[in-house]
């Protein structure tokens, strides 16, 4: 028998998760041939203990992500950054890294694709509260 709320959470994970894709297929298409080339990577400015926080680990779970890398120690920049970019696959982002479009992406996709992706991005930010809510109250 499944807990309570449990198929509420997976149902607004399963929503996210779709809310992330035009994200995802934007930053998949363009980061690979933008980031390496910037001068200022993302990836390398943030926090050495990574950008995941407790909706992402909801979000995980809810989805029954399995088989994700573990993060590296470093003394600078994500934990899940390397040489060939990071580590984890595009599903298992954080959001924190897909919310941001940083100006060299913004440029570089067309007007009605960025505004498909900050439509997106604003729900994403709308199903995660909700998320959130089910999880900690699934009353």
């Amino acid at each position: 028998m499944a807990a309570p709320g449990q198929a509420a959470t997976r149902g607004l994970a399963a929503q996210l998760e779709a809310s992330l894709e035009p994200a995802r297929q934007a930053f998949a298409r363009l980061c690979p041939e933008l980031c390496p080339a910037c001068p200022r990577v993302c990836c390398l400015g943030i926090s050495p203990h990574g950008l995941l926080d407790q909706v992402d680990l909801i979000y995980f779970a809810a989805l029954d992500l399995k088989h994700l890398p573990y993060p590296r120690p470093r003394e600078k920049g994500c934990p899940f950054l390397e040489s060939e970019g990071c580590l984890l696959p595009w599903r298992a982002r954080p959001y924190a890294c897909l919310h941001y479009v940083c100006p060299r992406l913004a440029a570089a996709l067309p007007g009605p694709e960025l505004a498909v992706v900050e439509q997106a991005l604003e729900r994403a930010g709308q199903l995660r509260a909700r998320l959130h809510a089910a999880f900690v109250d699934p009353g």
